[in-house]
């Protein structure tokens, strides 16, 4: 199942991204639709009254612009729940992750191999 999830009013972080490589082989995992690698972005969501939470999103392309610390915007993001075995939860994913303002765009993007 799928859920729609709305961030207005929350303040989202970067905390790292990575690129999303296949265990076995360490290729870059690539899109199923669009063909182009798979990124995970580590963020810090904080909302007003609330106690910051951790997530990470997979997203298409690596995001332009967003490096460690930059203030961040997601676009489009989902949750959608799994299950292997006895293991389940849930995992994130949005079309596009771009900078809030001209202060996250000076920032240097920054990607790692898991």
């Amino acid at each position: 199942m799928r859920f729609k999830i709305d961030t207005n009013g929350v303040t989202l972080i970067v905390g790292g991204v990575e690129t999303v490589t296949d265990r076995e082989t360490n290729a870059p995992v690539l899109d199923r639709e669009s063909g182009k690698p798979l990124f995970t972005v580590h963020l810090m969501a904080v909302e007003a009254g609330e106690k910051p939470d951790q997530l990470s999103i997979r997203i298409p392309g690596q995001p332009a612009g967003v490096g460690l610390g930059s203030q961040v915007r997601v676009h489009d993001l989902v949750a959608r729940t799994w299950e292997m075995g006895d293991r389940h939860g849930l995992s994130f994913r949005a079309r596009v992750i771009e900078p809030v303002g001209p202060d996250s765009s000076r920032r240097a993007p920054e990607a790692r191999a898991a």
